[in-house]
Parts: structure tokens; sequence; C-alpha cells
């Protein structure tokens, strides 16, 4: 057939609507050699994207070792402050987020990796961008930027904290030797612990009566006469976290710690303060006063690495309490460690209907925090294991330890705004974070002594 012929065909089969026989081939034939020529277009294209990315990307780490200060949110939230390397940080920024623009504009952040690359830098590098907005415009951008800031934290914003040796962690050895430096922190205490007597905690209400802190809330029903008639005892005092809320109240405590920088930083603060401060250097396991107290306190401080040490040092509390004394104490929560594990696996899911991805976030969440459900211990900064408590823990390791618990356990709640800093999350409009404050006075003879066995025993609940 002649090249005429064959257009004489076409045309008569465009008049009749009748198409010929090879004609019913070769279209087929064509579609499917443009879809096959769009697909490899497009792989070009997605593979073009994901080259750039990955070299971008590797360029922003090799930036990172570089300069490790860019990996540390103490940094990258306070860059303005540094003067010597706010030039190279800013321009870092910069290609940070023209990447997450090229990410969002070419609908990459809807799958991993690229939407961890924009969960990266929202949680290490939003300060930078909150400062400079006018520099992207585009409107998808802002939505996935906004999303990913105001969406819990999956990266670390925290650091590990210091440690007392160089030496690798063992299981076994003692939290006071091998553990956190506390030299180290305590200059710096409210920027490296969440506790109960930062400043969002012992802040009171709008009638000025109650705080967050329900220890400072106890010390309410004392008059400033009946306190300064009582002997009182600081429990791991650290650097005096407690002193500037019991101004007018006392003008005489004993603190303990094992620190001696942090009894050097109280001691010089209580002098600003007005109230005389008493040094004690001890290990609070093994402390034996020569005099009993009326009060003592511990905020968050009865937290060992061995949980056998948790009756050891609450019988220490006993031995060295007056016949009528108290004990005051926050302690922290395990069950508020099994609460935030039920908030992510939410999040995990919510992400992914895969159960096996699933579980492995959640077992990964555990390995990062170290957390034993046996031993009832969590590391906050990933690295120092310490023994939390629930309230079958408390109820039980108190009874033998000599103490009898009064009333009832209460809830001391940590705004989502103050503990998103130190990696517990942030998800408002859920109920908050909690440690648990306890009242326990000397129980009677007969009701001490029974014997704590530590593992699934100790039942830790979700109290939420």
């Amino acid at each position: 057939m002649t090249m005429d012929d064959r257009l004489a065909t076409i045309l008569e089969a465009l008049t009749t609507h009748q198409a010929p026989t090879w004609l019913n081939y070769t279209g087929p034939v064509a579609i499917i050699i443009s879809l096959g020529a769009l697909w490899f277009s497009r792989a070009q294209i997605i593979n073009a994207r994901q080259q750039y990315v990955s070299t971008v990307w590797n360029a922003l780490m090799e930036t990172c070792i570089n300069h490790p200060k860019f990996m540390d949110v103490k940094f990258t939230s306070q860059y303005l402050d540094e003067l010597d390397e706010l030039g190279t940080y800013s321009a870092f920024c910069y290609e940070v987020w023209s990447l997450i623009e090229y990410i969002v504009t070419r609908g990459l952040y809807k799958s991993n990796p690229y939407s961890a690359i924009v969960y990266w830098a929202a949680a290490l590098h939003r300060d930078w961008l909150d400062n400079n907005p006018y520099m992207f415009s585009d409107a998808e951008f802002w939505r996935v930027y906004n999303r990913a800031r105001n969406e819990p934290l999956t990266m670390f914003r925290n650091p590990a904290l210091p440690r007392a040796t160089n030496e690798p962690i063992q299981s076994d050895s003692d939290v006071y030797s091998d553990g956190i430096d506390w030299n180290a922190v305590s200059p710096n205490y409210h920027d490296c612990i969440i506790g109960p007597w930062a400043p969002a905690m012992v802040k009171r209400d709008s009638q000025g009566n109650k705080s967050r802190n329900l220890l400072l809330n106890t010390f309410d029903r004392y008059s400033a006469d009946e306190l300064r008639k009582k002997r009182i005892l600081d429990l791991g005092c650290g650097p005096g976290t407690i002193l500037e809320s019991l101004v007018d109240k006392v003008t005489e405590i004993h603190g303990l710690d094992f620190s001696q920088t942090a009894l050097e930083i109280a001691q010089k603060k209580a002098m600003e303060l007005g109230i005389d401060f008493i040094p004690i250097k001890k290990d609070m396991r093994t402390y034996e006063a020569t005099q009993k107290f009326d009060l003592i306190l511990a905020s968050n401080s009865i937290l060992p690495r061995k949980r056998a040490d948790v009756v050891t040092i609450l019988g220490k509390i006993k031995d060295n309490l007056a016949d009528d004394g108290l004990l005051l104490a926050i302690l922290p929560s395990f069950d508020t460690c099994q609460y935030l594990l039920s908030r992510w696996e939410k999040i995990y899911r919510h992400r992914s209907s895969d159960e096996a991805y699933v579980q492995k976030c959640v077992e990964a969440f555990q390995r990062s925090k170290k957390m034993n459900v046996d031993d009832l211990t969590y590391a906050d900064d990933g690295v120092h294991s310490q023994c939390f408590h629930t309230p079958d823990s408390i109820a039980r390791e108190f009874r033998a330890a000599g103490l009898e618990v009064i009333g009832k356990l209460q809830k001391v709640l940590y705004p989502w705004n103050y503990a998103k800093d130190f990696d517990y999350g942030y998800f408002p409009g859920t109920p908050e974070i909690w440690d648990w404050f306890v009242e326990a006075r000397r129980a009677p003879a007969a009701t001490s002594g029974v014997a704590v066995q530590s593992g699934a025993t100790n039942g830790s609940k979700n109290q939420a």
C-alpha cells in the first residue's frame, strides 16, 4: 500500500467513522509508546529531584559536622546572641529552608524521607525562619511548615546531660560515681532540668493563691511563725531552686546534696535572700542527722539508678524525721512515661496504618529513653536511667521504709509549653504530664518493714 493509498483509507475512515483494520493496532501502540515516554520522562524528573535533595542534604550535613552547634537547640534557639557564628548560621538556615521550599513545592513532603527533613528543620531551625519569614512567600510552604511546627516534636531538642566521667556507663554502677555531673548542671539548672521549682511551676494563679507546685501550696497552710520554728531539710537541694519561693516564710533551712558546686550556689543565693542556709554534702542513702527534722522536702530528688536504693533513701528519711515530722515529696512519675508512649503511638498510627511500622516506632521510643517497665526506670535525656514512681510502687516502698502516706496522691501538672523544651513532646488540648505529690509521716511500728520486690508487680498504671 502506497502513502496515497493509506491517506485515502484514513480519509474514508474519518468520513464513514469506520477505522480500517490496521489502525486498530497502531492507535493503542501509539498510546502505549506515549505513556511509556511520559513515564520515562516522569521517572527522570523524580530521579533528578531525588538527586538534588540528596546533594543539598549531604552538603547541609557536612556543614553541621563542621559546625556542631547547628545541631544544638540551645544554640539555634538563641543564635542571635552568637555573633561569631551569626553570619554562617544565617546562610546555613537559608539553604535549609530553601531546600524545604523545594521539597514542598514539588510535593515531595508527603512521603518519607522528605517529611522527616521537614520535621528536622522545624524542630531545630524554626527560630531563624520565624525571624526571617519574608524570604519565603509560597502559601503551601507556610501551610506545611505550620503543621510541622505545631505537631509534637519527633526530634530531640535538648542534648544529654553532662556526665561525671567519660567512661562508658555500667548497668550495675553507682549513680553517684558514674552518673550526671551535677557540678556542671547546677549553674544553669532550669535550662537543663524540667522541675517543679521552675518559674512556670511556681507562678501563682490570677487570684494570687495556688501554683502548679503542690509542695509550695502546702506551705500556705503554715504561718510564717510556725515555719520559722520548724527544722527543715531540703533533700537533694541542688543549687537552691526552692529558696526564692521561701522568702518571708523561713529564716533557716538545711540543704543536702553531693554536689559541692550546687551547695555553693545555694548558699550564695540564700545569703542574698536573707535566709540562713546550712549546707550538708552527703549521700542521701547514708545520711544520719544528729538532730531530727520537722519537715523534709524532696523535689524530684528520689530517683536513683537502682530500684533497691529507693527504699534505702526512704528509710533514711524516716530515721531523720521527728516523731511528728512530715515528708513533703514530689516524685517523678513513671505513669507519665507510659502516658507519653500512648500519645506518641497515636501519632504514629495517624501517620501510618502499617502496624509493623507503628510497633517499630514504639519500640524505638522505648529504647531511646531506656524505658524499663520492670524497674520503672526512664532516661529523660536518653542517657541517664533513673528510678521513677507509680502509685503502687509508692505505696509499697514507703510502707517497706516505715513511712505512712497521708491522704491521696496528687498530680503536679506541667504545662505543655514548658515540658516541650525537655523532649516531653507537645500535645496541646490533651491532659498534661505530671509528677506525684506525696505527704508522709513515720508509720506505726506494726505497719512498717514490708518487703518490696521490683518488677512488673510494681503495677504501673496509666493515670491519664
